[in-house]
C-alpha cells in the first residue's frame, strides 16, 4: 500500500472505528482539521464550469449525487478509479469537499478490505486538498 494515512473529520471516525481491529490494523488515523466547505454558489458554479463533454463522467457525478446504498456508493467509487487522472481530478473538483465527504463515509460504512480503505486514503487526501485550498481563498478574501 502506497500511503496508510487516513484524514478524517468526526463523521468519519465513527464509520471508522465500527471497522474491525484487524481492517483498522496499520492504518494512521489524522484529524481533518480543515472546515472549508464550499458554499452552495461555489459549487453550483463549479458544475457550470464543468465541461460535459464526457457523458461517461456526466453519468458518474449524477450518479454521485443520488447514490443511496452503499453498493451504489461503491458503484460510484470504483467508476470514479476507472477514470483518467485529470477527468478524476476535474470530478473531484466539481463534486467539492462535502461531496467527497459523503462518499468517504459511505465507503467507510462498508468497508470489508484494505483496498477499500486504500481508496478512502485516496479520497480522504484529496478532500484535505480542497479543504486546505478553500481556507486558502477564503482567507484572501475576507
Amino acid at each position: 500500500m502506497a500511503d496508510l494515512t487516513l484524514y478524517l473529520n468526526e463523521e468519519d471516525k465513527q464509520a471508522f472505528d465500527e471497522l474491525s481491529d484487524d481492517l483498522k490494523d496499520g492504518w494512521e488515523v489524522k484529524d481533518e482539521t480543515f472546515k472549508y466547505l464550499e458554499r452552495p454558489e461555489e459549487l453550483k458554479m463549479r458544475s457550470l464550469m464543468f465541461r460535459a463533454e464526457d457523458a461517461i463522467l456526466v453519468n458518474v457525478l449524477e450518479e454521485a449525487r443520488t447514490a443511496k446504498s452503499a453498493e451504489e456508493v461503491h458503484g460510484v467509487f470504483k467508476k470514479l478509479q476507472s477514470l483518467p487522472q485529470s477527468v478524476a481530478l476535474e470530478a473531484f473538483f466539481t463534486l467539492g469537499a462535502n461531496g467527497l465527504s459523503s462518499l468517504i463515509t459511505a465507503i467507510l460504512n462498508s468497508a470489508k478490505t484494505d483496498d477499500d480503505l486504500q481508496g478512502v486514503s485516496e479520497l480522504s487526501m484529496i478532500r484535505h486538498a480542497l479543504l486546505e485550498t478553500n481556507m486558502e481563498v477564503s482567507s484572501s478574501f475576507y
